[in-house]
């Protein structure tokens, strides 16, 4: 939330006290790199009645060194698993703006949540409303920056963070003067309910 309000507004939403509870459903890389299963899964969001539908978007040379990217097998286990793994998930750039446009004709906000400043900017293209971000990204105050001057509503995660890391955030994100949530999780999936703080 911004400062001064403690609501902030994203599309013709306004989320915060006293207003209903704003549901977004993850899709994330859950459609493997295949639009049709991705807009399946907008129908089955749509059908839900939640209020936004999020997705990721990742421009891995801007993420990896080359080698990393081309010759995965001579590094480490998780690099071995994870590289193929994203490279066969990530959308066309086309198919993101066909989704934004079906999400919008279902009546569902479209959010992503952008992994470098290079698709934070091919969103920005798309016209979307607001930016999510990544709780690994919490920390990572130059994509923070670079998202923020887009001027849009962001809402971000803080799993896996310690307190100075989130007041690090804050900071900078008041000085940018832009509205902004802070979306307390859990980074387990699924989560155990007695490891919920209420």
């Amino acid at each position: 939330m911004t400062e001064k309000s403690d609501t902030i507004q994203i599309g013709s939403r306004l989320i915060g006290n006293n207003q209903p509870t704003y549901i977004i459903a993850e899709i994330g890389i859950n459609h493997n790199g295949d639009a049709r299963i991705a807009k399946t899964l907008i129908d089955v969001a749509a059908d839900a009645k939640v209020d936004a539908v999020k997705f990721q978007k990742r421009h891995l040379p801007s993420l990896y060194r080359n080698d990393i990217l081309t010759e995965t097998e001579k590094f480490e286990q998780n690099f071995q698993y994870m590289i193929p793994v994203l490279k066969e998930v990530e959308l066309a750039e086309s198919d993101f703006s066909d989704l934004k446009q079906y999400c919008e004709d279902r009546g569902l906000e479209f959010l992503c949540t952008p992994f470098d400043a290079l698709s934070a900017d091919f969103l920005e293209t798309l016209g979307v409303n607001a930016f999510k971000i990544a709780s690994a990204d919490l920390t990572n105050h130059e994509l923070l920056s670079h998202v923020a001057e887009k001027g849009k509503p962001m809402l971000v995660s803080t799993g896996m963070s310690y307190w100075h890391e989130i007041e690090g955030a804050v900071l900078l994100l008041k000085g940018k003067k832009i509205p902004f949530a802070l979306l307390h999780c859990r980074s387990v999936y699924p989560v155990w309910p007695r490891e919920v703080r209420p």
